[in-house]
C-alpha cells in the first residue's frame, strides 16, 4: 500500500514539472542574392584546386558568387565585397543586435561591416562607428580608451621591437629573456587592442538597447 500511494505522490508532482527543452543547433542554411533561402544539415563552402569554388548544402552545389549569406556550422556570414568567387569577401558576424558586426581578415588587415537589421552593410570605419554609437555614453568611452590605448601602443611598439633586438644582443639569458616577454607583450597586447575594442563597443551598445 506504502509503494502504491508513493507511486502516485510521484506520478502526481511529475506532471507538473516542465518538460526539459532540448536546444536544437541554428539552423545552417545559404542565402542568394535573389532572396531564396536553402536550408539543410550541413552547409560547407567548397574550394576545389583549379576549379570554381561553390557551397555544398546537403550534397548539392551552389556556386560561390550567388550566395549573400549564410551559417555554417563554424558562424553566421555575409558578403561584404564584390559578387566574385572568392571566399574572402564573406566576413564573419561577431556580434548580434541592434548593430550587426561583420569582421573579415584580408592581407593580414581586418576590415569591420555593420549594419541594423535590413540597412545595407556599410564599411566599418572608426568615425560612422562612433556615429552609431553616440547615443551610448559607456560605448564611446570604451572607443575613447582605446584610442588612447591605440595612441600609447603605437608609442610602445618600437621600445618593444628595440628589446627584441636587444634579445639577440644580450649575453646574459635571463636578461635576454626579461626583454624578449617585455618586446612581445609590448607589440601584442597593441595588435589586440586595435582588434577589441569596436567589438566591445558594439557588444556593449547591443546589450543595453
Amino acid at each position: 500500500m506504502k509503494i502504491f500511494c508513493l507511486c502516485i505522490c510521484l506520478l502526481l508532482f511529475g506532471a507538473d514539472l516542465p518538460a526539459q527543452k532540448v536546444e536544437e543547433p541554428p539552423t545552417q542554411f545559404i542565402q542568394l542574392f535573389d532572396g531564396q533561402v536553402i536550408s539543410g544539415t550541413h552547409v560547407r563552402a567548397m574550394e576545389p584546386w583549379l576549379k570554381d569554388w561553390y557551397f555544398e548544402v546537403d550534397g548539392k552545389r551552389y556556386a560561390f558568387n550567388k550566395v549573400k549569406k549564410y551559417r555554417d556550422k563554424h558562424g553566421y556570414y555575409i558578403s561584404a565585397g564584390a559578387s566574385d568567387s572568392s571566399a574572402t569577401r564573406f566576413a564573419q558576424r561577431v556580434a548580434e543586435g541592434k548593430i550587426n558586426l561583420y569582421m573579415r581578415v584580408e592581407h593580414r588587415r581586418t576590415r569591420y561591416f555593420w549594419d541594423t537589421g535590413n540597412n545595407d552593410l556599410r564599411e566599418g570605419s572608426e568615425q560612422n562607428i562612433k556615429e552609431a554609437l553616440a547615443s551610448n555614453p559607456q560605448c564611446m568611452r570604451i572607443m575613447r580608451n582605446g584610442k588612447i590605448a591605440t595612441v600609447v601602443g603605437l608609442s610602445l611598439c618600437p621600445v618593444g621591437l628595440g628589446f627584441l633586438v636587444a634579445f639577440a644582443l644580450v649575453p646574459n639569458p635571463l636578461s635576454a629573456i626579461c626583454l624578449c616577454s617585455y618586446g612581445v607583450c609590448t607589440v601584442t597586447m597593441f595588435v589586440l587592442n586595435r582588434h577589441d575594442t569596436v567589438e566591445r563597443a558594439v557588444r556593449c551598445y547591443n546589450k543595453r538597447i
